[in-house]
């Protein structure tokens, strides 16, 4: 039998997730508050009065409502509550299971963020010769999880050293979707003090695909919700942008003259940003065939400066070898021109010596 959860006070942020996840498992969940025009009720199928937890009631009420409604589990976010609710259980030896303490869970989150933080230090001085500071990885690290994406914590350490070691230009992300990389790409650039960060992306279903991709990767961009993706995406940015972020809306290779030609770009979430037109970083994370990729390099490399960084996101990657075969040509073909490359959460990394010198675009 499914878990029959109890969630209260129903009114707080995090009751609202937890709810969303349990119902997601298939649990029921049975909201209360003590509020009795409660005006977040209306966000739960089923959502009841409970008194007080200081009204000599409280107690009693509880037992009724866990014995009348099969209740087998007890939720809240608020630590009082909390140690309320659990000496009433052992005191009366209510058959409910309280889910973990709000306060420990909210600290073995940071201690592995932190842990996770630590164990990465080594890792982004060998590549960048610097110390990062700790309280910045954790933050990147803590934030990063927030926002849905497939970067992973080694890529996000990677990307940190990169930046430390970068030379001051445009950021350029090709491919944002929800804007994991892309706030980790903004954090880094305001904390360095590199320049600005610049995202393109179609946000649109009917360009997000090309004829060679797998099927799979085809029937994941159908079944997405891309006006709500560039909505989420600037909700994402907006907190950690400061003028120092903006977006470009259509397909890379119709936006590289746009990019070129004008040094301010203006939209309404993030209003006015100005560029140098000369990339500092490039993350390409767009359409992963062959083409796509191929085409965006020949297009945009050109803009890196002399010590700056390319990376191609999946370049090892379970559904196709289009980033790897872009990787791989060019590293064979700038060799000389390489002082440092790497493959760090599956991407590229490719530090250039000198300016990208490459052949004409193809497109």
């Amino acid at each position: 039998m499914s878990p029959v959860t109890l969630v209260f006070p129903s009114s707080m942020m995090q009751s609202h997730a937890f709810t969303r996840l349990a119902k997601a498992r298939g649990d029921r969940v049975i909201a209360a508050s003590s509020v009795k025009a409660d005006e977040t009720a209306k966000h739960y199928d089923h959502w009841v009065y409970l008194p007080s937890m200081y009204d000599p009631g409280f107690g009693e009420a509880l037992a009724d409502l866990i014995a009348s409604e099969a209740i087998t589990h007890f939720y809240t976010p608020h630590m009082v509550v909390y140690l309320a609710v659990k000496a009433l259980v052992e005191n009366q030896a209510l058959a409910v299971i309280l889910c973990d303490s709000p306060i420990a869970t909210l600290q073995g989150h940071y201690r592995d963020v932190f842990d996770h933080a630590r164990d990465a230090a080594p890792f982004i001085e060998a590549i960048s010769g610097k110390a990062p500071s700790p309280t910045l990885i954790a933050s990147l690290f803590h934030y990063g999880e927030q926002i849905y994406g497939q970067t992973s914590e080694t890529k996000i350490a990677a990307m940190a050293a990169v930046c430390a070691d970068a030379p001051k230009g445009d950021v350029i992300e090709i491919g944002s979707a929800w804007g994991r990389s892309a706030f980790v790409l903004a954090t880094l650039a305001t904390h360095y003090d590199i320049g600005n960060v610049l995202c393109i992306d179609p946000w649109h279903y009917e360009v997000e695909n090309y004829e060679t991709d797998p099927e799979l990767v085809t029937a994941t961009n159908d079944s997405m919700d891309w006006p709500l993706t560039f909505s989420i995406f600037c909700t994402h940015l907006v907190p950690f942008s400061g003028g120092r972020l903006n977006y470009l809306r259509g397909l890379s290779e119709n936006l590289i003259e746009t990019y070129l030609a004008d040094s301010a770009q203006n939209s309404p979430e993030f209003g006015h940003t100005t560029y140098q037109r000369t990339a500092s970083v490039i993350h390409i994370d767009g359409n992963h065939s062959l083409e796509a990729i191929d085409r965006d390099c020949r297009l945009w490399c050109p803009t890196i400066l002399p010590g700056g960084w390319l990376i191609i996101d999946d370049y090892v990657w379970a559904h196709g070898t289009g980033p790897q075969q872009v990787g791989d040509q060019l590293l064979a073909a700038q060799m000389t021109n390489i002082e440092c490359a790497f493959c760090a959460g599956k991407a590229l990394f490719v530090k250039f010596r000198n300016a990208f010198i490459g052949p004409p675009a193809s497109v």
